[in-house]
């Protein structure tokens, strides 16, 4: 089944304008070389892609400072596939590994009396794990993102007062926790449960990202989507190519298990 996303009001309109795009994006690639080395080039955030902007509606850049990237995953060493592609027949659908939310752990501020603020912020900055750039793009919050948020925000208030602890201490560092374990870490420690169908992990953030302690707000964070290519189906006897691209794409877009925020 499709990942359930949605989010808030007005971000809502966001995640369907993303939706939207990305289908588009995928249609095309299926039938444009040059477009689909490009959506596939490694480190392109289609996000700030001027090809996939135009496919947005009124060519519009999306208020989320997350960076999305779409990739082909390697098959295993005995060379069964991971990639997503879709399979015919009586258990038609598409099949792959899940997508991908790496949510890039902010560094403690320099200040321990600034942990309290910085924890505000960040919980303003990322009502969603897409992050937002608009502060009208934060109302009406789903359930699912309100848990995951607590959970979060207990996650990272833990990571800055263990920094440091060694291994064999009562109380580990919980951003190494977080990092081996990834939502397990979490489970144990809030009772979080997952009720997406994309995996989520965690990692340290980039060394730009930093608390800036005089304006009061994070600089240089945002989080990763990860998308694993929906490759194109392959000809099925009795349809032309062209029908079944048609079929394999709205199957995508109505319940792929691997389709990006699916099932609004």
């Amino acid at each position: 089944m499709g990942t359930s996303v949605a989010g808030y009001k007005s971000s809502f309109k966001s995640i369907v304008s993303f939706r939207t795009a990305y289908l588009k994006a995928v249609a095309k690639s299926w039938s444009d070389e040059q477009f689909k080395i490009g959506l596939l080039e490694e480190n392109n955030n289609i996000l700030e892609w001027e090809a996939f902007i135009d496919l947005l509606p009124n060519k519009k850049p999306l208020p989320w400072t997350a960076k999305v990237f779409v990739f082909i995953p390697e098959p295993l060493e005995n060379g069964f596939p991971l990639n997503t592609r879709w399979m015919p027949g009586p258990t038609a659908g598409w099949f792959g590994i899940n997508d991908e939310f790496v949510i890039n752990l902010p560094p403690a501020p320099e200040d321990p009396a600034e942990y309290a603020s910085a924890i505000a912020a960040y919980n303003q900055m990322f009502p969603t794990l897409m992050g937002t750039t608009d502060d009208s793009d934060s109302e009406g919050l789903s359930e699912d993102f309100v848990n995951f948020s607590c959970a979060l925000l207990q996650g990272i208030s833990l990571c800055w007062a263990t920094k440091g602890n060694g291994g064999g201490s009562s109380t580990p560092d919980f951003a190494e926790q977080l990092e081996l374990h990834g939502l397990d870490a979490l489970t144990s420690l809030v009772g979080f449960v997952n009720p997406w169908g994309f995996n989520i992990k965690f990692k340290q953030a980039p060394e730009e990202a930093m608390w800036d302690k005089e304006n009061q707000r994070w600089c240089g964070l945002y989080n990763e989507v990860k998308l694993n290519y929906p490759a194109p189906p392959k000809s099925v006897d009795g349809f032309t190519d062209d029908a079944i691209k048609a079929i394999a794409l709205a199957q995508y877009n109505s319940d792929g298990m691997q389709y990006p925020f699916t099932c609004p």
